[in-house]
């Protein structure tokens, strides 16, 4: 039985990576990367995952994204000779809303892990709110990380409630395989992620001045993996501070080190809330609203809109209060990709 994985950011393939693993022994797996995000495959290599196909698409455009992958992937089945049993994609990413979409046109049953997380906002997170709810209308099998997932799909009777599975995140399972150790800086660190499209321009100015202004009243440092979309990096190159360390983007092992590292965290990344729930860490998370609402009810994150001023003072009180949180599993026990590729097998040989 022949199951696509389908992926275009580096988000995705550190979350499919072990639901990979666990389909090998059972099915005939075929990768494909869309090109979302750059340097993929090396980030595959990483998790030991081989990519069958790269479509090399890199635009900013939503527009001419979702025509080329649909593009990209009839033009894969064609040169391949198939169309798959299954073809599975993981989260809110434009790659993974256009291979569902062509999935659906060609009568493909879609699993979407990661199911059912809402904010019913659409402008809040974007494009993401949209594209989860569009792979919800088409998929066939519904992966919820969490009770409240799981329950919304329930409600919004996306499936056969036998096609609905909660099992937590895949991150989660990535995470147990990440090294424990950690890395010894010179200066109490905050580490910061900021990358999202609805951050661009003056979100994202906000959030940096903020930054800034509380590192000038501070001795603790902020560590920043700068994100190699040119938007980010442009905006990025304006902000200096003798504090404020920029990086190049870290792979999986050494951001989980760096996690471990940090006193909290400042960021607008779904992911990394979820790790940080997992690993005990204080989450500052810089956006309107959240879909990972779990986390601060876990009191593991907290949700700040973009604003100088609210963002300073978040990281005030992150830094009087950082040693007061403890791990939490609300986002699953690390065996998510097992309970995925089990009940998909059932299912499909039902």
């Amino acid at each position: 039985m022949n199951i696509w994985f389908v992926m275009g950011t580096r988000p995705e393939m550190i979350k499919l990576a072990p639901v990979v693993a666990e389909a090998e022994p059972k099915f005939n797996v075929a990768v494909i990367a869309t090109g979302q995000h750059p340097g993929l495959r090396d980030i595959a290599e990483d998790f030991g995952v081989t990519l069958r196909t790269n479509l090399g698409i890199q635009t900013y455009s939503l527009d001419d994204m979702v025509r080329k992958i649909l593009a990209g992937l009839e033009y894969e089945a064609a040169t391949k000779g198939e169309l798959p049993d299954c073809l599975v994609v993981q989260g809110d990413t434009t790659s993974a809303m256009a291979a569902a979409l062509w999935g659906f046109n060609n009568k493909v049953p879609i699993a979407h892990v990661e199911a059912g997380l809402r904010t019913y906002h659409l402008g809040n997170p974007y494009p993401e709110e949209g594209n989860r709810r569009i792979i919800s209308a088409i998929a066939t099998y519904h992966y919820a990380p969490t009770a409240t997932a799981y329950k919304t799909l329930l409600e919004e009777r996306a499936a056969p409630e036998a096609n609905i599975e909660m099992t937590g995140n895949t991150v989660i399972d990535t995470l147990k395989m990440a090294p424990y150790d950690g890395w010894g800086w010179e200066h109490p660190t905050v580490l910061v992620t900021l990358h999202r499209r609805e951050s661009w321009g003056g979100p994202l100015m906000e959030t940096l001045n903020g930054l800034l202004d509380w590192l000038d009243e501070t001795d603790m440092q902020a560590v920043w993996p700068v994100h190699p979309g040119t938007v980010v990096q442009g905006i990025a190159s304006s902000y200096e501070h003798p504090r404020l360390v920029k990086t190049e983007a870290m792979n999986y092992r050494e951001f989980v080190r760096a996690m471990r590292s940090a006193r909290f965290l400042l960021t607008d990344s779904g992911g990394v809330q979820e790790e940080g729930a997992a690993l005990g860490k204080y989450t500052i998370v810089v956006r309107h609203e959240t879909e990972r609402k779990e986390a601060v009810l876990a009191r593991t994150a907290v949700l700040v809109p973009p604003d100088r001023v609210g963002i300073k003072g978040a990281l005030q009180e992150a830094e009087d209060g950082w040693m007061h949180v403890q791990p939490s599993d609300v986002f699953g026990d690390g065996n998510a990709a097992q309970y995925i590729v089990e009940h998909l097998s059932r299912r499909l040989h039902a």
